[in-house]
């Protein structure tokens, strides 16, 4: 009898150790994959371009002097038939768990890209981490074949860099693919994606001694915001809208501007906090938006003769910030009513939480109601001196 009882938990025992890895895979195996781009073909096919990395050239110490990742391209009907599709070139499976940018061609942008997302939010191995971007102007793909300097892995440098910009950057936006997917599903609120912009010799760029210049011949940048509707592109925001439209989300961290003197000259000025608050109220049964931003700043650099040893000088200061500010919320604002005609800034969500009743009659044409509606700006500045002197150098210089 305690023979079976032993035999019974060496069994168990056995098998739980013989199972408990059967879905482990060895790195050996694994293609990691830092970026991914999707383009629409002439035939209405998808072509999938995947940016793997090359683990002996990007460590420290050895590494050939060959290419640090290599792009494998692949057609096919769906997303995920081009992914496997890779496999009959690639020796090691297409892993994606380390996915850093997802890259989507502007033509298959403005057919819509809630198909290809379906993928994204299906597949098991991928998370929700990495950011979403629209190629303007160019196919995806080529987005992924532009070698980078500071960073040997290009779709790792686009996400620092898109995160680093928007820390430090007013009209800059970097959005994952769970905040996509939220806006998507979101009736207040249409969704903005960051740009991709290539300058300069593609051919140049698409050689690792791109990486090797001082003054690299080809870049990559975002500098403007892709409008939605739905999931389908619409348009593009400037840099000036952009900034506009960062404001209003409440999504600056710092950032820098600048603004003219009354004399001639400019003055620049860092914003180091930035508070805005979206408040909509109804009147005569017609919904109104009320965005009132509050901004603090500091003066880093003057390019003028200015007197800042006197209160009316700040003063000044404050009004002149106040009516840019206010140009800039407007321009961002007017572009969405006018043009678009998309509520990408969610003030249906405002709508929404200000009177429900009013929300479940506007819902289902509410780009209507917004294209219309009256939207309030109010802007209040403070600004305070900063630097080891008081005044501005041009002051201090004598003639």
């Amino acid at each position: 009898m305690k023979c079976k009882v032993v035999l019974t938990i060496l069994t168990v025992l056995l098998l739980s150790l013989a199972t408990g890895c059967w879905n482990r895979s060895e790195l050996n195996d694994l293609a990691i994959t830092v970026g991914l781009s999707i383009d629409r073909t002439d035939n209405d096919r998808y072509l999938v371009s995947a940016q793997i990395v090359e683990p002996g050239e990007v460590a420290e110490k050895g590494g050939s002097g060959r290419s640090p990742v290599t792009l494998f391209n692949e057609t096919g009907n769906t997303v995920m038939e081009a992914i496997r599709k890779m496999t009959t070139n690639s020796p090691r499976k297409i892993y994606m768990a380390h996915l850093r940018i997802l890259v989507i061609g502007e033509e298959l942008a403005r057919e819509g890209i809630g198909d290809v997302l379906d993928f994204m939010i299906r597949d098991h191995e991928l998370r929700t981490d990495f950011f979403v971007a629209i190629a303007k102007g160019r196919k995806a793909k080529e987005m992924l074949t532009i070698m980078t300097p500071l960073e040997k892995l290009p779709a790792v440098k686009i996400y620092k860099s898109m995160t680093t910009s928007q820390n430090n950057w007013a009209p800059s936006l970097s959005v994952t693919l769970d905040k996509l997917i939220a806006d998507l599903a979101n009736e207040g609120k249409h969704p903005v994606l960051a740009t991709l912009e290539a300058t300069g010799d593609e051919k140049a760029g698409n050689n690792k001694s791109n990486m090797e210049r001082i003054d690299v011949p080809a870049s990559i940048s975002s500098a403007s915001l892709a409008v939605f509707k739905k999931d389908k592109l619409v348009g593009w925001l400037n840099e000036t809208e952009s900034k506009g439209y960062n404001y209003i989300i409440n999504k600056i961290s710092t950032t820098l501007g600048f603004m003219s003197c009354p004399n001639g000259g400019k003055i620049a000025v860092q914003v180091v906090r930035s508070n805005v608050k979206v408040k909509a109220r109804t009147v005569d049964g017609e919904p109104i938006v009320d965005v009132d931003l509050r901004v603090k700043q500091n003066i880093s650099e003057v390019l003028c003769r200015i007197d800042l040893t006197k209160e009316e000088t700040f003063a000044e200061i404050d009004r002149r910030s106040v009516q840019k500010l206010e140009d800039i919320l407007d321009s961002a604002i007017v572009k969405a009513q006018k043009q678009f005609k998309s509520d990408i800034f969610g003030f249906g969500d405002a709508v929404h939480r200000a009177n429900p009743r009013l929300w479940k009659k506007l819902r289902k044409d509410w780009d209507r109601h917004f294209a219309i509606m009256p939207v309030h700006v109010k802007v209040k500045v403070q600004t305070t001196l900063s630097g080891t002197i008081n005044n501005s150098l041009k002051n201090l210089i004598k003639e």
